[in-house]
């Protein structure tokens, strides 16, 4: 039985993706420069992801809890631009188990090799967690989201 679901999100889910957001405030504010987002920050953010043919993923345990959610373009190469878990979930082995959920429902959509930059101009940052699931540096990048710059490492896995 698999642990976790992977289910398109609506604007109905917008709050619990503001709480999950804003569990992480590491990541807001060296990602976003912010201390919390809103619910208009994500009605923005999932209409331009919509826009450029990406999907909005709820994280569901067993329970049917919302523990997380993602940001993805499937396709042969499939580009993860953002997977996160609620940060009272960090640190227990569920985003390494999420993430081996996520591939093998990949694989089985026919994505080759996955993609995600990870902005890595911080001392917390999560480059070593992606190193440690088989992803492999590929080139430095420069991001901007919502008005804010970061150095990032673009990186892939062969699936």
């Amino acid at each position: 039985m698999e642990k976790y679901k992977f289910e398109n999100a609506s604007m109905k889910e917008m709050n619990e993706i503001v709480r999950i957001y804003n569990s992480n405030p590491i990541f807001l504010w060296n990602h976003l420069g912010v201390e919390a987002v809103t619910g208009d920050f994500i009605i923005n953010e999932m209409t331009q992801m919509k826009e450029t043919g990406f999907d909005t993923l709820l994280i569901k345990n067993n329970r049917n809890e919302v523990i997380g959610f993602c940001d993805i373009k499937m396709n042969e190469e499939t580009y993860l631009s953002l997977i996160m878990l609620d940060h009272t979930f960090h640190g227990m082995g569920h985003g390494k188990e999420v993430l081996f959920q996520l591939e093998s429902m990949l694989i089985e959509r026919h994505t080759k090799q996955i993609r995600i930059d990870v902005v890595d101009d911080y001392k917390e940052n999560v480059v070593g967690f992606w190193k440690k699931q088989g992803y492999e540096e590929v080139e430095t990048v420069k991001l901007q989201w919502n008005g804010y710059d970061s150095n990032a490492i673009k990186m892939y896995k062969t699936l």
